[in-house]
């Protein structure tokens, strides 16, 4: 033991680390769990009302239920700015606010309407939440919102930001994420896209909810939607593919359902999506609504100028097949239900209905002064030397969207 010790004194590095050792195991030892300083939040709700932001975020408390809706809790503080709303909101809940698996944020119509880079600036800067969360708008309020997803069992809270996954490249075109709206922000046509996420009166939902008499479990007084709904009336959160554009940050227009899955194709977000047809008629149908499976989808954009014009030619490919027919005046009898094919009529339908949306998405554009089609941006990379002296003849350069154009080609195919 002698030895022992006469080795180890004449030796500094084993002294230094048996006192490191004794220094800080007991702190190892008696460190906080994570879960105990930071608060989880998968989803983050902004409402601007006059000068004052609303903060609502739903916070992860592990439990051992089986529901995994059953573990969040919707919290929320005010302030002047973003950074104050969630400051004071730490301070509420007695945790740091953790955003690190944040990946979605969720905006009503009085926050985009200002200039949408300056309510995000407290994210963009943050180095703690991905940059790909996507930023989404609710015209009802993104509290509302939060509180609907929670109540709603359908839908998994925690996975919310899949109902605009990228990955998922059906149906649905992607909005914008943190990322792509400053990098838009700061382009020469300035515009950038959200989804909107609309809530409906959910009438099976307000007949349990009497039934229930108000009993429900896993909430806490923080997870009201302080919307003054009344206490019968159940919302369900809807999607009709709706898309609002942002132009420098600020609410410009928006364009529907047939129009968004058009546009979505356009910039190639989807391979895969659904179309509504209304009043169709061939041999053995009149009068018909009707709804189609996009099965497959390409496209290949073309930019040239026609006539002097700044020209779009979109090029699509479409594998088609019947998925229903809700409605017809034609005896059924006559009809083959199990047919899928698409006839010619129905194809000359599809054509019609997406030429009609690419007119609308331009006239809009137009209307606006927001280059939906990033006539600007798409040009100056492909045609550069064109578009210069193109912009050159102009009286103003702004005005360049007066004379784009955009052709659709499209070829359907039957899915089989």
């Amino acid at each position: 033991m002698k030895r022992f010790w006469e080795k180890l004194t004449k030796n500094s590095t084993w002294i230094i680390f048996l006192v490191m050792l004794f220094l800080f195991m007991p702190v190892a030892f008696n460190k906080e769990p994570q879960t105990d300083v930071k608060a989880i939040m998968t989803a983050v709700g902004i409402d601007k009302n006059d000068d004052e932001y609303e903060v609502s975020c739903l916070m992860v408390i592990p439990t051992t239920e089986k529901d995994p809706n059953s573990d969040l809790h919707l919290v929320s503080a005010k302030g002047l700015t973003i950074s104050q709303a969630i400051n004071q909101l730490s301070h509420n809940i007695g945790k740091e606010v953790g955003l690190a698996h944040c990946d979605i944020i969720i905006m009503n119509d009085e926050a985009i309407e200002d200039n949408i880079t300056k309510t995000l600036d407290f994210f963009i800067r943050g180095y703690n939440i991905t940059k790909k969360a996507y930023v989404v708008n609710c015209p009802e309020g993104a509290k509302e919102m939060l509180s609907t997803v929670m109540k709603d069992k359908s839908v998994s809270a925690i996975l919310l930001a899949n109902l605009v996954n990228s990955e998922d490249n059906a149906v649905m075109g992607v909005g914008s994420d943190i990322d792509l709206i400053y990098r838009n922000y700061f382009e020469k046509s300035g515009v950038n896209r959200l989804n909107v996420f609309e809530l409906e009166k959910n009438d099976e939902g307000s007949q349990q909810s009497s039934q229930s008499n108000g009993q429900e479990s896993g909430s806490d007084s923080s997870t009201s939607s302080g919307g003054g709904s009344g206490q019968g009336e159940e919302k369900k959160l809807v999607s009709n593919n709706k898309l609002v554009f942002l132009k420098n940050g600020v609410k410009s227009c928006e364009i529907e359902q047939t129009e968004a899955t058009l546009y979505s194709i356009y910039k190639g977000q989807i391979d895969r999506g659904y179309l509504f047809l209304d009043n169709v008629n061939d041999n053995e149908k009149e009068n018909a609504k009707m709804g189609v499976d996009l099965v497959k989808i390409k496209r290949n954009n073309d930019y040239v100028f026609e006539n002097g014009k700044p020209t779009i030619k979109c090029n699509i490919t479409l594998v088609v097949a019947l998925h229903e027919i809700y409605e017809s005046e034609t005896n059924v009898e006559q009809a083959d239900n199990t047919k899928t094919h698409i006839s010619k009529e129905v194809k000359d339908e599809i054509k019609k209905k997406f030429s009609q949306s690419a007119e609308r998405i331009l006239s809009v554009s137009k209307e606006n002064k927001t280059d939906i089609y990033e006539f600007y941006n798409k040009f100056y990379k492909y045609k550069n030397k064109e578009w210069k002296k193109y912009l050159e003849g102009l009286e103003s350069s702004d005005e360049y969207l007066q004379d784009c154009q955009v052709k659709l080609s499209i070829k359907i195919k039957d899915k089989f």
